[in-house]
Parts: structure tokens; sequence; C-alpha cells
């Protein structure tokens, strides 16, 4: 088997999750697939073979396997790559992604390593793509609301209803009235506005209704 090979097979058994094969390749491969072999296991989810190569691998390597692996919400995998592509401020990179992504496992992973980041940028990927439950996550870190009538009126445009049910308790309705008319003027965009709001406020009476329990009720007694 000639070098060319030699380093195909074992990128091939990283991508395939054969930890045992991949260690036996690993010295005598060169680095350039080394480092391909730990982002093929990272995407796919290989987080033994992960282990075994990560130490190995140069730094731009970590990075973009942290990056294949948020996207493919790999979260065991993003948990072994945290520690080697540290913050390096508040804006981190792989927070947005998983935001983007959706990909909510590694979202929780990449708050508990950052949780001073600036979480305006994801909550906005996250409430425009549709990604609710990353939305829920997010609203917990980015409160008070940069901007709230913009993002409101973004995910309004883009019809995201389960993100926007969660937006409407943070955000001032009158202003994101007053963004809309003044940076989306249209009777279809205002009606399109009015119809969210009175379904949120029915959609939150009969949650409060069917939720009520008198404490002091007690039925009357026969006489």
């Amino acid at each position: 088997m000639d070098r060319e090979q030699y380093n195909s097979e074992f990128v091939n058994a990283a991508a395939e999750g054969n930890a045992s094969l991949v260690a036996h390749y690993l010295r005598a491969v060169d680095q350039s697939s080394v480092d391909n072999a730990l982002i093929q296991a990272a995407e796919k989810g290989h987080v033994d073979c992960v282990q075994k190569l990560i130490r190995l691998t140069t730094n731009a390597a970590q990075w973009l396997a942290l990056q294949k692996a948020i996207v493919t919400n790999e979260h065991e995998c993003v948990k072994e790559l945290i520690p080697f592509c540290p913050p390096s401020g508040p804006e981190w990179r792989p927070l947005n992604l998983a935001a983007a992504a959706g990909s909510v496992e590694c979202l929780t992973l990449l708050i508990e390593a950052q949780p001073m980041s600036n979480m305006q940028i994801p909550l906005r990927a996250a409430a425009v793509l549709g990604h609710a439950k990353c939305v829920k996550l997010l609203l917990s870190y980015a409160l008070p609301l940069a901007d709230g009538a913009k993002l409101f009126v973004d995910t309004l445009l883009e019809n995201k209803i389960e993100c926007l049910n969660l937006l409407i308790p943070h955000c001032d309705l009158q202003e994101c009235h007053a963004y809309l008319l003044q940076n989306h003027p249209g009777t279809e965009n205002e009606q399109h506005l009015q119809s969210v709001i009175a379904q949120w406020q029915r959609d939150t009476l009969t949650a409060a209704l069917t939720d009520y329990t008198p404490s002091s009720f007690s039925p009357p007694r026969k006489i």
C-alpha cells in the first residue's frame, strides 16, 4: 500500500468510526490526514475517534471540526472539542453557528462554556430561522433585548410564529408596530402583525383558564 492510499484508508477509518483501525494507522500518516480524520470523525459523531485524534491535530483543524460537529448536532464531539477552541471574546462564532443550525444540545454546551458571550446575535439567528427551542434557551441570557422591535419584525416577516410567541412578552408591541410601519409599510404586513398578536392573546388566555383552579371553591351543600 503506497503512502497516499495509507492516508486515505486512515481518513476513511475515522469517518466510519473505526477507532481501532485509526489507532493502527496513526503513527504512519501525514499531519494533513490526521487533521482531515478529526474533521470527518467529528462531523459524523464518532467521539472515540475524536478523543484519539484531537491532541495530535492543528488548532485550525480543531476549529473546523467543532464547526462541523455543531452543524450536525453531534454534541458529544462538541463537548470534547470545546476545551481546544476556547472563546476569544464576547462574540463567539460557534454560538452563532449553533443557533443558526438549530443545534440546541450543542448550544447548551457552548453557553455553559461561555455564559458571558453576547447572546443577541445567536438569538437573532435562531429567531429568524425558526429554531424555537434555541430562542427559548437564549432568552434566559439575552434579556433585556437589544433592538427588540427589529428582532420581532424580522421574525414576523419570516413568519416564524412559534418564535414570535416566545418574543412577544419581552417586546414593546407599540414599538414593534411603529418599526413595521416605518420600515415595512403595507396593509398585509400590518394585518399579519395584528393577527399574530391576537392569536397569542387568545392562546395565553386559554392557557390561563386551563391552569386556573380556584383555591377556595367548594360545591354547594345539598339542603
